[in-house]
């Protein structure tokens, strides 16, 4: 189970969701998001030669790179100089690494967040998720660090649901958080800031 939900249903919305901000995405690509978690659920010694014969080195790359950003979340005490440095060498080295965790990060802010309005005490429910509210500086740091790379769309979604779920874990109500670009075109990236 990955974010209360089977881990394929998981891994096909974060295809779902990165095929909405990237519709251009290559099967590799496709391929390393669908199976992002395998590290954590195919025995070790298996996923290497499985990946590298059906799917090719750029899959099993993108695999490698997801399972270290899934580490580098969970590292407690992770310095938001240190996430904005990783952020920004994959944004300049890595383009298909960095919308496949983005997209990973989006459906699982939109699962917890789903989960939290279905309770009938959400306060309760965001107390019993202290990692997850401690990893919140990690998230805005990846945020910042990302945003100016991703598609307009992408980078919006996420800030909304980022918001949302800092919101949330502060007993804030709910507020439509989701900044509105009518002139965005889905494929316009955010400007690449000044060096």
């Amino acid at each position: 189970m990955i974010d209360g939900a089977p881990a394929l249903a998981h891994a096909v919305r974060v295809v779902v969701v990165l095929g909405q901000h990237h519709p251009t995405a290559p099967p590799a690509l496709l391929a390393a998001v669908l199976l992002h978690d395998a590290p954590e659920l195919a025995p070790s010694d298996q996923l290497d030669p499985v990946v590298m014969s059906l799917l090719g080195p750029e899959t099993l790359r993108i695999i490698r790179v997801l399972e270290a950003e899934h580490r580098a979340m969970a590292t407690p005490n992770i310095s938001g100089e240190q996430t904005l440095d990783r952020v920004r060498r994959l944004a300049s080295d890595d383009m298909p690494s960095l919308l496949a965790t983005t997209a990973d990060k989006i459906v699982a802010f939109g699962s917890v967040l789903r989960r939290a309005a279905r309770v009938s005490d959400p306060d309760v429910f965001w107390q019993a998720r202290r990692p997850f509210r401690d990893q919140m500086p990690y998230f805005h740091a990846f945020r910042t660090a990302a945003a100016p790379f991703l598609p307009r769309s992408m980078a919006c979604e996420l800030t909304g649901l980022l918001v949302a779920a800092d919101r949330a874990c502060r007993g804030l109500p709910h507020t439509r958080t989701v900044p509105q670009h009518p002139t965005h075109r889905k494929d316009q990236p955010w400007p690449t800031p000044a060096t």
